[in-house]
């Protein structure tokens, strides 16, 4: 039961890191500047799309900055306990352990996107919080598509 629940959790979030690790190492690879050229397409997307005014972008990005570094280094933290696992080589009970961590982990990661919420309404409204979460994803959707395309020389045929 346990390890379909796990196995359940790990696919998409594997997906998401596979995706985040590939655009930070394309983006290290576009030369200097890619990353910066990255983060400032990302701004100004969410900025579009969540219509910001200067005001209200002026509080929101230290925000939004300081809450993705957290999310970053949570991220950082279950891929470094996953990449140094040999589930081959523990006891039960060790195994029972390391489960019982990554599900405390899970509840940082949650208890994290809880406080996010809360202080993104200190600056948004509900409706927008809502609408950074999707341009977040349409983002990351859309800088896969335009590395994929890349990839395969051009975009492709439709």
């Amino acid at each position: 039961m346990k390890w379909n629940l796990l196995k359940n959790i790990f696919k998409p979030f594997a997906a998401w890191m596979m995706l985040t690790l590939w655009v930070n190492n394309n983006a290290q690879a576009q030369g200097p500047g890619g990353r910066e050229k990255l983060e400032s397409a990302k701004i100004a997307h969410i900025t579009e799309r969540l219509a910001l005014t200067p005001e209200t972008a002026q509080k929101f990005w230290p925000i939004y900055n300081q809450l993705s570094e957290k999310e970053r280094a949570l991220r950082r933290k279950e891929v470094e306990m996953r990449r140094t696992l040999d589930a081959s080589e523990l006891t039960d009970a060790e195994a029972e352990t390391k489960l019982d961590q990554y599900f405390d982990l899970k509840e940082e990661q949650l208890a994290l996107e809880k406080e996010s919420v809360q202080q993104y309404q200190d600056v948004l409204s509900p409706k927008q919080v809502l609408q950074l979460y999707k341009a977040e994803a349409d983002f990351h959707r859309m800088v896969l598509q335009k590395f994929g395309e890349r990839r395969r020389g051009g975009p492709p045929n439709r």
